[in-house]
Formats: structure tokens, C-alpha cells, sequence
């Protein structure tokens, strides 16, 4: 499975996966589209930093890899507090058990599409 198919089908993954009631849909649908665009800012970010690593990789100065270091770390940072925030905006509208699944799928989500990321991209010389 590529990460376009991963990507592409995420939302019925998620939805599927949560098991929802017509009523809780109506209520997280919402929250989740505002997560999604957030989560494809922070993304887009990373295709960047992914980007500019594949570029520089055979002439990465110290001080371009310690640039990129930081970049990559507030990107992480980024996707975790976006996480954080729409998972306690999610529980005003579904039970706790609901949104821990939804935040465990997406991370088995976003783990499968770094495994993949991983795959492509060389370590630095």
C-alpha cells in the first residue's frame, strides 16, 4: 500500500474504525475535518523539510542539518499538539474511550506513512 492509497482513504479508515453512531458522526465530523486540515498544514511542512533534505543530502553543510534538526523537531512538536487539541476538543462530543481509538488510529496511520517515508529516504552522509 503506498502512502497516496494510505492518504487517500484515511478518512474511511478513521471512521470505520471508530464505530460511531449516526448521532456522535454528526457531533466529531466537523472536528475532524478542522483536524484534517490542520494535520495536512503540518504535513505539508514536512514534505517541505523532506523536500530540502533530498535536495542537500550530498552537500549538508553542519550548519544546513542543524537548520533541518530544528525543523524536524517542530514538526513533530506541531503534529503532537495539533493532536492534543482536537483530541480534547473531540471529548466534548464523544466518550474518552472513542477518542483514545481515534488517536490511536491515527497514530498507526501516521506510523504506517513514516515507515513508508523511511523506506524512501537515504540517511545522511
Amino acid at each position: 500500500m503506498t502512502i497516496d492509497v494510505i492518504l487517500e482513504h484515511q478518512d474511511d479508515l478513521v471512521f470505520d474504525a471508530l464505530g460511531l453512531s449516526d448521532e456522535q458522526y454528526k457531533a466529531f465530523q466537523p472536528i475532524y475535518l478542522e483536524y484534517r486540515m490542520a494535520m495536512d498544514q503540518a504535513g505539508a511542512n514536512k514534505i517541505s523539510l523532506i523536500k530540502s533534505f533530498m535536495e542537500n543530502q550530498g552537500n549538508l553543510s553542519d550548519a544546513k542539518a542543524a537548520e533541518m534538526l530544528a525543523q524536524f523537531f517542530a514538526a513533530k512538536e506541531s503534529g503532537l499538539k495539533i493532536r492534543k487539541y482536537y483530541a480534547d476538543k473531540a471529548l466534548t462530543v464523544l466518550p474518552a474511550a472513542k477518542v483514545m481509538r481515534f488517536i490511536q488510529i491515527e497514530n498507526k496511520i501516521t506510523a504506517l506513512v513514516d515507515y513508508k517515508l523511511a523506506e524512501a529516504i537515504p540517511l545522511t552522509k
